[in-house]
């Protein structure tokens, strides 16, 4: 469990944004992960090693990739193609994390 600022008590499985390493409930955030071709997929269930980032937060996004968390959080590098795709829908989504098609 985990105090929320509001004084509640939050339950459910919590995991670490890598772009700002706070720990939340994984409502709050959004995964990546690597299909077997090495192409970035999102959403909450995945195969494989994945990724938490907070959700609307072009902030943590940023700070993620500035710093190499995604790549080393997934032990692999993704097709660049699959992350300019995901960055340009980051970036058209006005700071909301897209969702998948």
């Amino acid at each position: 469990m985990v105090q929320a600022t509001d004084s509640t008590l939050v339950t459910g499985p919590l995991r670490t944004c890598v772009g700002c390493r706070q720990r939340h409930v994984v409502t709050e955030l959004f995964r990546l992960w690597l299909n077997p071709e090495g192409e970035l997929q999102w959403g909450h269930a995945g195969p494989a090693r994945g990724v938490w980032l907070c959700q609307d937060s072009l902030e943590c996004w940023n700070r993620a990739l500035r710093i190499g968390a995604i790549t080393r959080a997934l032990r692999r590098t993704p097709e660049s193609t699959s992350l300019e795709a995901f960055v340009k829908a980051v970036e058209g989504s006005e700071g909301h994390t897209p969702r998948p098609s």
